[in-house]
């Protein structure tokens, strides 16, 4: 998918119903032909920026649980 959209709600269901990446129109046309080859060669090229964003998300260090556990007062 090709597009001036960068936002997440368009990146994910595009990913999740069949595009074989995601590229923004700004990137030079250059990459926008070596990701067309990619994708027909089975690669999933992504922009750098929404891959830089999406590892963001996904290393984000989880929130600290409250113990299911307490210790006992004597």
């Amino acid at each position: 998918m090709i597009t001036t959209f960068d936002l997440d709600e368009y990146v994910y269901p595009a990913l999740r119903y069949g595009a074989s990446g995601f590229l923004l129109k700004r990137s030079e046309s250059t990459l926008l032909i070596e990701a067309v080859r990619a994708a027909m060669a089975g690669d999933s090229p992504i922009s750098l920026s929404i891959t830089a964003r999406s590892l963001k998300k996904l290393t984000v260090p989880p929130k600290p649980q409250p113990a299911l556990i307490r210790p006992l007062a004597c």
